[in-house]
């Protein structure tokens, strides 16, 4: 049995200093490493990268939010969107169970799955046993989630699970904060009831990205307004989710004439919190698919974020991501790989999905 659980949004900073027995349970180490997650460093990318063991060049889910071929901007969440299979569809002869918080993700991630539920449309079953589910902008719901895996775990058998929570304590609240410490310190306790119910069970506990706090905006489709570029911004952070971040993050897509490319180009190197500026045909390089991203690639500072403001730089207060300072995340497991701080989530993933022994077809 294999459980791989995502904690959305855990930066490493978040266990500086915090006791979480559990997770450190999970691991011969008795703690975590830290490894690299797909960019851009948002939900839907990595978890899609995690639940097919394949980067987003591969899968092609490359934002929470793109601009499809016939130039509408679409929400990346249908299950067309996903063009790597799930694990669960690689294996049909293994029993798969897909817990998530965000509605969005189900219906790529959970493909294939024996069992795939979100708890924003649980099973009326599940609320019978549990009680209702708390809002989805809150600690609880991750809590929850933890919560519907062990209600599963004691009445049926899976053999891959895929959970993944919400981001919404670590979007509100910053490391070394009382409301970080209690949230994790419950799901720590939540994942010892897992471990207790499967204690031979193969464990992979990660994150999707980190989480910084963020100081300014800038709205780069504005810059190029004076630059004389007409251009329109695609923010891969966009979801149905704003009370997380307000569609405000580190990294996204410009489309533009072709004819303006370079000096647009030219123009945002120059522009004070624009880290890197990259060509459709530099997409490889950051493992993206070129047929999904915009005419540029953009990524911020540290402390900035993309958007949409009444000027070209304009203060925030937001904790957020997208960027390459929330590329880095936690990994714990018993199963190898185990140790040091190289590589990618996803594709340590990938060998632990090629090593799952073969069973008998389920009917």
């Amino acid at each position: 049995m294999l459980i791989v659980a995502c904690i959305d949004g855990l930066d490493p900073a978040y266990l500086a200093g915090l006791e979480l027995p559990n997770f450190a349970r999970v691991t011969p180490l008795g703690r975590h490493v830290t490894v690299s997650a797909a960019m851009p460093s948002v939900t839907n990318v990595n978890n899609c990268s995690l639940v097919t063991g394949r980067g987003p060049a591969t899968h092609g889910v490359v934002g929470n939010f793109y601009r499809d071929e016939a130039g509408r901007d679409v929400y990346l969440e249908l299950p067309d969107a996903l063009l790597a299979p799930t694990i669960f569809e690689r294996r049909p002869d293994l029993r798969g169970l897909a817990l998530v918080a965000k509605d969005k993700l189900l219906r790529m991630i959970g493909r294939g799955a024996s069992t795939a539920v979100t708890a924003e449309r649980p099973p009326a079953a599940l609320v019978r046993a549990l009680g209702p589910v708390p809002p989805i902008y809150s600690a609880e719901v991750s809590v929850w989630l933890f919560s519907a895996l062990c209600w599963y775990l004691e009445r049926e058998h899976y053999d891959v699970v895929y959970l993944s929570t919400t981001d919404y304590v670590m979007h509100k609240h910053p490391p070394g904060s009382a409301e970080a410490g209690a949230f994790l310190r419950a799901l720590d306790a939540q994942l010892g009831r897992v471990l207790d119910l499967c204690p031979g069970a193969s464990v992979v506990v990660t994150a999707d990205h980190g989480m910084n706090a963020k100081r300014m905006g800038v709205d780069l489709s504005r810059v190029l307004r004076r630059h004389g570029v007409d251009a329109q911004f695609v923010p891969a952070i966009k979801d149905r989710y704003v009370a997380h971040h307000d569609n405000l993050g580190g990294f996204g897509y410009l489309y533009l004439d072709h004819a303006h490319e370079a000096r647009a180009a030219d123009a945002l190197r120059d522009t004070p919190g624009v880290e890197q500026v990259l060509s459709r045909a530099a997409a490889r390089d950051l493992d993206l698919h070129a047929g999904r991203v915009g005419d540029l690639i953009v990524l911020a500072a540290p402390e900035v974020v993309f958007g949409e403001f009444p000027e070209e730089r304009h203060p925030v207060e937001v904790r957020s991501h997208g960027s390459a300072h929330e590329c880095r995340v936690p990994w714990w497991s018993n199963v190898a790989p185990v140790g040091d701080d190289t590589g990618r989530h996803h594709e340590r993933l990938r060998e632990i999905y090629e090593a799952l022994p073969v069973t008998e077809a389920r009917s």
